[in-house]
């Protein structure tokens, strides 16, 4: 086993770059804990707007104006209703709305012309001006409405009122949602970090145990080839492994009692078979890199596209039908097609698992019979 002991010495010479990159997955880990959560319900709360109001009018008909939006805003009294000090308050945020009912505004009711009877001073182009606007736009509306129809001003701005408080009642029927916990994301930038991990480690290894002065020497002695190819299979094997358990310990630390489930179990697998799949390209690439200069640059290229073309880095549903087209031919795709499918599983078969999980194996034969196929053109030159 002396080549497989020669792959295992100068696997250790490579720990404090794989450290590098499990420091970096766990930068981007802790980034993403920090800004999602495991319960979408709890992400929308109702907010309401602060307004002062002030009624020069005193009339039935401001009155319930003022009153529906005392109930529907937050209660803010202004020092003063000159205009510095309302566009002081506006500008520091301490008020989103400024409404002065004028005098007049009941005749302006009565006589159906209330568009221009009511002074509103908001900051120009927010969200909270337009939400002002509306609250006060959309009551009035409708009240006018009534009061078409034969009805007295007060009986139309109380009909208003009653239809504002209309809500239709919403109801969750699907869970699945484009909103991820923390375990998907974990799992998903796993593809990008195992490229990089297993591609800084076990590329430069197979560059010195494919060198000539090594191949050379392996001829001369007793050694066979096979024997030799075996335990560069193991070797690299022996790679995969010891990165894999790192990330499901790492898994079990970050993620604890969300990993143990059926969803968990099913990111698990399809972690394994994306790493397989991983393990090939090294073993590709390690027949083809010259120079310890290029693992970097090779890494890096083939770790971003992977990322940012298979739905890694940027969401599959946020990729244009063109680029999609070109993801089906990157096995990061399926990786990340079954990461949704892990996350998003309720009941019924998880057969759609193995078939992504199909898929990245496939790759991993076809990188492999690549590699073996160099390996046999290198063979026939060197006779």
């Amino acid at each position: 086993m002396q080549v497989y002991n020669l792959f295992l010495k100068i696997f250790k010479s490579k720990i404090g770059q794989i450290v590098m990159y499990i420091v970096i997955f766990l930068g981007i880990t802790m980034l993403f804990l920090s800004k999602t959560s495991n319960s979408p319900s709890n992400d929308y709360k109702a907010q309401k707007l602060v307004v002062s109001i002030n009624d020069k009018d005193n009339s039935l008909e401001s009155k319930l104006l003022r009153n529906y939006i005392s109930r529907n805003t937050k209660k803010y009294e202004i020092s003063a209703l000159d205009k510095e000090t309302i566009q002081d308050d506006l500008f520091f945020r301490n008020v989103d709305a400024v409404i002065i009912i004028p005098k007049g505004f009941s005749k302006s009711f009565n006589s159906n012309n209330i568009t221009s009877s009511i002074n509103t001073y908001t900051l120009p182009n927010t969200m909270t001006a337009n939400l002002t606007k509306n609250l006060v736009n959309k009551y009035l509306s409708t009240a006018l409405s009534y009061h078409k129809q034969g009805y007295s001003s007060s009986e139309s701005l109380i009909k208003a009122e009653k239809n504002a408080k209309i809500h239709g009642n919403i109801k969750l029927v699907s869970k699945k949602t484009t909103t991820f916990t923390m375990r998907y994301y974990f799992f998903s930038y796993l593809g990008y970090i195992l490229i990089c991990t297993c591609f800084v480690s076990g590329i430069p290894i197979l560059k010195v145990l494919n060198s000539k002065k090594i191949d050379a020497r392996i001829q001369c002695s007793s050694y066979r080839f096979s024997k030799k190819n075996f335990e560069i299979f193991l070797g690299i094997a022996t790679l995969g492994l010891i990165v894999f358990i790192i990330f499901t310990i790492l898994s079990f630390i970050i993620l604890k009692k969300d990993v143990l489930t059926i969803n968990g179990a099913l990111l698990f697998l399809n972690a394994f078979g994306y790493i397989i799949m991983v393990l090939s390209l090294v073993y590709l690439f390690g027949q083809l890199v010259k120079k310890d200069v290029y693992v970097s640059g090779i890494t890096n290229i083939v770790a971003l596209c992977f990322s940012f073309l298979g739905g890694i880095f940027i969401p599959l549903n946020y990729l244009s039908d063109t680029v999609l087209k070109i993801a089906h031919f990157l096995p990061s795709y399926w990786y990340i097609r079954g990461c949704e499918f892990a996350e998003n599983y309720n009941s019924g078969s998880f057969i759609e698992t193995f078939h992504y999980i199909s898929i990245e194996l496939i790759y991993a034969l076809v990188f492999y019979l690549i590699a073996v196929t160099i390996i046999k053109m290198k063979a026939k030159n060197s006779i």
